[in-house]
């Protein structure tokens, strides 16, 4: 009898370590961020086009320590003013998309939630620390190739949504385009927050994927005319639009765009 018992202690230890181990991937602990990344931006003219971090939350309404990262990862949105781009991706829940479940596999996450910078693997954590989250996003800032500029313009007729993208690169190379569509403003269940926490930045759909090769100073342009689900229609939708480097599939650039603006490539301040 005490065999069995002693077996199971083990058992429980073993657990609870992989628990612990589950939620801090890519954490940091030796990092000192600054205290906020430089943000001054201008939609003119300008030598470097102005570098956006895109953020993926895994994350899920039954998952309890969710919601304590997502309010880490606003503070962190709030303190770098315009340079970062949040998207929550769901998983087993009544807000998860077929794209959002291949996301996920893509990115091997096993433990929610999980932040990924930039979809890059290396970038990767399951920590809410505002400390470690704040060197993940100075990390992927740090690009080692040149900035891709971007510019969106959409309009919403009826259930037809029809936007142009267009990307610019002064250094040339191979990338992929991808548009997706997220909402904010949903209220609803959330473990450990009640029945009317509000989620935001819940990504909705994939509307296009688009392989190119530019020239140094070249622009690539994608027109997209999409039908939204009827069940998307009067709510508070976003694209987000977000470039990635090829062959790594890391993200180069992202914006995030209200449907109905028009914008303009935006370049860093000098």
């Amino acid at each position: 009898m005490m065999e069995i018992n002693f077996k199971k202690y083990i058992l429980l230890i073993t657990y609870v370590t992989l628990f612990l181990l589950s939620g801090c991937v890519g954490q940091k602990e030796d990092y000192e961020p600054d205290p906020k990344l430089e943000t001054e931006v201008v939609s003119e003219t300008g030598d470097s086009f102005f570098r956006r971090v895109l953020v993926t939350e895994f994350t899920a309404t039954w998952c309890v320590y969710c919601p304590d990262m997502k309010d880490a990862l606003g503070k962190l949105t709030l303190n770098t003013e315009g340079r970062i781009v949040e998207m929550a991706v769901h998983s087993l829940d009544d807000m998860s998309c077929e794209e959002g479940e291949s996301l996920a596999q893509s990115m091997d996450i096993s433990a929610w939630p999980t932040a990924v910078f930039n979809l890059d693997p290396l970038l990767k954590t399951g920590s809410s620390s505002e400390i470690i989250l704040s060197s993940l996003a100075q990390d992927a800032m740090r690009l080692d190739r040149e900035t891709c500029g971007i510019k969106v313009s959409s309009s919403l007729s009826g259930s037809v949504l029809e936007a142009t993208v267009v990307v610019k690169t002064k250094a040339g190379g191979d990338y992929t385009v991808v548009t997706a569509i997220v909402e904010d403003g949903i209220s609803g269940f959330q473990a450990g927050r009640g029945n009317s926490y509000i989620h935001n930045n819940v990504l909705r759909g994939i509307l296009s994927s688009n392989e190119c090769a530019l020239e140094p100073g070249g622009e690539h342009m994608v027109r997209i005319d999409s039908e939204l689900d009827s069940a998307l229609l009067g709510k508070t939708l976003k694209m987000v639009v977000y470039v990635l480097n090829e062959p790594s599939h890391t993200v180069n650039n992202v914006v995030c765009t209200k449907i109905g603006d028009n914008g303009e490539y935006e370049y860093d301040k000098n």
